[in-house]
Formats: C-alpha cells, structure tokens, sequence
C-alpha cells in the first residue's frame, strides 16, 4: 500500500508540475508584456525630454509638470476666458463655461504624445487626466476624464523667472499674469510664449 500510494503521490505532483509550469510561464509573459504596455509612457517620455532638450538645454520634467499643472487647475478654476488670456491663445470658452461651481481639480497619468518644431515655435501635444468635483444644486458631482493639450513655446525664449511680474516690452511697465498679462498703461501684450510654454490647444479626449 505504501509502495503504491508513494508511486500515485509522485505521478500526481508530476502531472500538476507539468499543469502549472505552461501557467506560470503564461502569467510571467503576460504579466510582463502588461509592465512593458503600461510602461510605454516612459520610453516615450525619454524619447521626447531627448528633443526637447536639444532646444531647451535648462528643461526640466519636474518644472514643466508642475506648471502645466498650474495651468490646467486654472483653466478649471476660471470664471472667465479673460482670467488665462496670458497663456491660453485658443477658443476655451466653452470649456470654462462648463467647469463653472468647479470646487476641486486633480491630475492624474500623463501621457508624452508629439513633439515638432515649426520655424520659431516648438509645440508639444500631452493627454493628462483630470478628476473633478463640481458644485451642482448644493450637492458636489465626481467627473474624471482626459484632455488634450498643444503647448507651443519659442526657440530662442527666455528663461522664465520665479515671479509672476513681467516687464512691457512697449513703456517698461510692470505687467501681472493674473491681469491676463496684458499692460495697464499702454495695452502691450506681454510675449509669454517667450519665457514659458502657452496653451494653443485643448480639447476632450475622453469626457469629463
């Protein structure tokens, strides 16, 4: 009996090793593949820093997600189309009108899509999610989804200094991002795409 129970027990371990070894080698090809797919911002990342880099020698990924950043929550946050006319150069009004009682905005994975350079402007295409709540009738609404945004900056730019004041280039007056960066005095409009990237596009990639 024992003889033949010891004989059962290693043809059963046998035929389960011989079951579980293709599984296993299922799950190691798929769970890598899934790594690689969900890894492919990052190659795409190293691809375009590498681009942006040969015309931007001080970039860094860091700063420029942060003030990208900045950027979206502000669109979200704007009661008015004239509030971004510093950085925003496209049609957005439509999209401010429907992020109105926004109360809270959070970003979520980037994705690295396109980068080009066309004469002095070089432009970046970026998908970035978004989650929301928004104030609707004294209850507050989750909404998540994606956009897509084109930044263009200038070649030859400036580097972009730690405050939020600019000089005019027209009579040298002090001009203010949160006035739309447009001078009081004598209406010159500051040339933000020289010191930062501007938004000139943006759209829905996945509703909100």
């Amino acid at each position: 009996v024992g003889v033949i129970s010891g004989v059962l027990g290693a043809l059963f371990t046998l035929g389960l090793s011989l079951v579980m070894v293709p599984i296993g080698g299922a799950m190691i090809f798929f769970g890598f593949k899934g790594a690689i797919d969900s890894n492919k911002g990052v190659t795409q990342n190293t691809d375009w820093k590498n681009k942006i880099r040969d015309n931007n020698p001080d970039f860094s990924e860091e700063e420029f997600i942060g003030s990208l950043d900045c950027k979206l929550k502000s669109i979200h946050y704007a009661s008015t189309p004239q509030e971004l006319a510093a950085f925003v150069k496209c049609d957005i009004a439509s999209f401010v009108k429907s992020y109105q009682n926004i109360v809270n905005c959070e970003t979520g994975k980037i994705s690295f899509k396109n980068y080009r350079v066309e004469g002095e402007f070089q432009y970046l295409d970026i998908h970035r999610e978004i989650e929301v709540l928004q104030d609707c009738d004294s209850h507050l609404q989750p909404a998540r989804g994606v956009v897509g945004v084109t930044l263009a900056k200038r070649i030859s730019h400036k580097l972009k200094n730690d405050v939020t004041l600019y000089r005019c280039n027209g009579c040298g007056s002090s001009i203010s991002l949160v006035e739309g960066g447009k001078c009081t005095y004598c209406g010159n409009e500051m040339d933000y795409a020289a010191y930062d990237w501007i938004v000139v596009g943006y759209r829905h990639v996945k509703a909100l």
